[in-house]
């Protein structure tokens, strides 16, 4: 073979050689025997079935979350006392607060002019109800309330059924503060009304009686293990409705006035002079109109 055909030769060696594709890793899983192999897909399968049952609940509650109803109501509350003569006398007076009517006074006015009036208190009552729907356990319940119907002196009470703490935070906006509630848990099947006391002061007074007022149902926002974070609508509850659902819930007795009881008294002559503070009543309001109590 001459030396031309030998370097034909090699080339041709070499250009088959490089044709050839290169031998592929060995498969890790195809060389394990069966059994291996099996008990690796139960292990993976095992891993995927604990991590979706670990995460259901957050699954669900995303797709599906609780029920949850919030209401709202408000009210004006006046009280003091009053002395003709030697006779002292309790008053009170309860008003929906967006209509400016009253429900009810005791007695009715106007007082006697010549009833001095003392020891006078006057407050806002903001009251919502929670209402949890759904067969499970609401809790952590925050709620974040935003009206300038609130102050530093405002306080929170709720229903027996529930435990409510409350604190005050001021904000950027001097015309509208923000109050939060914490609630430890709300049973299913179950509701819990809060009631927020306001005093009325000089500031107060004023945004409600020496202005034009228009109520606006201030803004709520509220969060839970079970819902996250939202803002949720407002139901407008009437104002009879909501003050005698809440007074069942905290008495017991669903047949109870909701008009406090006249209270009288003879001083004696001993007794000091009270100091007339009469000229700190609010304003003059009519009576509700029959089937119109509690209406925005």
């Amino acid at each position: 073979m001459s030396s031309r055909q030998r370097r034909r030769e090699h080339a041709r060696q070499k250009s088959a050689a490089s044709e050839i594709p290169p031998e592929s890793p060995p498969n890790w899983f195809s060389a394990l025997g069966w059994e291996k192999k099996i008990l690796l897909c139960l292990a993976v399968l095992t891993f995927i079935s604990v991590m979706i049952f670990d995460r259901y609940p957050v699954i669900q509650r995303w797709i599906s979350p609780p029920d949850v109803r919030l209401g709202v109501a408000f009210y004006v509350y006046e009280r003091g006392l009053t002395v003709d003569g030697r006779i002292q006398q309790t008053f009170s007076e309860l008003r929906n607060l967006p209509t400016s009517c009253y429900l009810w006074q005791v007695p009715l006015r106007p007082l006697p002019k010549t009833a001095k009036v003392f020891n006078l208190h006057s407050t806002v009552l903001s009251k919502f109800r929670f209402e949890n729907m759904s067969d499970e356990r609401i809790s952590n319940l925050r709620l974040s309330i935003a009206a300038p119907l609130f102050n530093q002196a405002t306080v929170v009470s709720a229903t027996p059924n529930v435990q409510a703490k409350g604190r005050f935070e001021s904000t950027h906006n001097d015309a509208l503060h923000t109050y939060v509630i914490d609630i430890d848990a709300i049973p299913p099947k179950d509701s819990a009304i809060l009631s927020l006391e306001t005093p009325i002061d000089d500031a107060l007074r004023h945004f409600l009686y020496d202005r034009d007022f228009t109520f606006t149902i201030p803004i709520v926002s509220f969060s839970a293990d079970q819902l996250g974070k939202a803002q949720p609508t407002l139901d407008r509850i009437n104002a009879h409705t909501m003050f005698a659902m809440e007074t069942e819930m905290r008495t017991g007795d669903k047949n109870i006035s909701m008009a406090e009881k006249l209270e009288t008294k003879v001083l004696s002559p001993s007794d000091p002079e009270p100091k007339d503070e009469s000229h700190k009543l609010l304003p003059k309001a009519i009576k509700c109109e029959a089937g119109m109590a509690g209406k925005w």
